[in-house]
């Protein structure tokens, strides 16, 4: 049985702010060292943020060589809850939610994004469609949902 959101929230409070900084740093020496090399990530490499990972946010740093594809909204509607960080869930069909959309570099980026958001405990990554705004093409991306029940402030916006 996985974490519940209240003990997820409670070990990420209680983590060091800079916990990423070391990840980050393997991150920057691992491409460095492979700069030549053909990556393959899973069945996607791209991947829809909507919370801290979006620019402008603290997560953002994580993102790090990755290539910024534009904004977007996702083709079906989820729901955007606030509780001390937003969550997604797919439970819901209340708006369609606004984020960006980023080509990863390599699958090292993924195992950090999924460290962060505590795949597959207290979120879960799967594939979704995602209409970005520049051209409204549709693209599959990998967006994070929350996988517990939670009780959060509800933001109806999407955004």
């Amino acid at each position: 049985m996985g974490k519940t959101s209240e003990e997820f929230m409670r070990q990420r409070e209680s983590e060091p702010k800079d916990m990423y900084a070391e990840q980050q740093q393997e991150m920057e020496q691992w491409r460095k060292d492979n700069k030549d090399l053909t990556i393959s990530l899973e069945k996607c490499n791209l991947v829809f943020v909507y919370g801290t990972l979006r620019k402008g946010y603290g997560n953002n740093r994580l993102l790090s060589g990755s290539i910024f594809l534009g904004k977007g909204k996702t083709t079906n509607k989820y729901a955007l809850y606030g509780i001390g960080c937003p969550v997604v869930s797919d439970k819901e069909q209340v708006s369609r939610i606004v984020g960006e959309v980023y080509q990863l570099s390599h699958e090292y980026q993924l195992k950090i994004l999924d460290s962060l958001e505590g795949h597959p405990d207290f979120y879960k990554r799967k594939v979704i469609d995602v209409n970005l705004d520049d051209n409204n093409k549709q693209i599959n991306a990998w967006i994070y949902i929350c996988n517990d029940r939670f009780s959060g402030t509800l933001i109806e916006s999407g955004d």
